[in-house]
């Protein structure tokens, strides 16, 4: 699918392109619902998405915070699937497995073109392995401590550097 159409124009002997939107995107976004921080910039960058056409999917365990007192046309709240099982409750349940399922169910149900993973740990993971699940790309908007703190703890590090690294497109905050 084409999200943009490319003109090249050439202005003053130098080489220019020009974007213009052919379609809106289908973007599903995984993140912390919390009341600040990378779950407050990834859930108000979702509603001003929505208001410009685009359909956003907040992919995530509870209704984000921003969320709790409006509704956004064009927003959906797809929640992770909790499975408590007795095997479990040392270490508690496998969130990022139950994260990237869902992530692959909402892609393939809303037809999404783009994950877009706010916070490293565990929605990088998760945006990765859907992607190897089911070709979906993705996109890592870093906000800090996921790189600078968790990011640098040995239990942590390898799968951080290597989701990051392997996302189609990184950010930061």
């Amino acid at each position: 699918m084409a999200w943009f159409d490319v003109q090249t124009i050439s202005l003053k002997g130098e080489e220019c392109y020009i974007l213009q939107k052919v379609s809106n995107l289908r973007i599903g976004v995984n993140l912390y619902p919390t009341v600040g921080g990378s779950g407050y910039l990834a859930t108000r960058l979702g509603q001003h998405l929505a208001g410009r056409g685009h359909i956003i999917h907040f992919i995530t365990y509870q209704r984000p915070f921003s969320l709790m007192w409006q509704q956004t046309k064009g927003v959906h709240v797809d929640l992770v699937d909790r499975f408590d099982y007795p095997l479990f409750n040392a270490i508690g349940p496998p969130y990022s497995m139950a994260l990237t399922s869902k992530i692959i169910k909402v892609a393939q149900a809303s037809e999404l073109d783009l994950i877009h993973a706010h916070y490293a740990i565990p929605h990088a993971m998760a945006a990765y392995m859907a992607r190897e699940i089911i070709k979906i790309p993705y996109v890592v908007t870093l906000h800090g401590s996921d790189v600078h703190t968790m990011g640098q703890d040995q239990a942590y590090k390898p799968v951080v550097k290597h989701t990051v690294e392997k996302a189609d497109a990184v950010t930061s905050v």
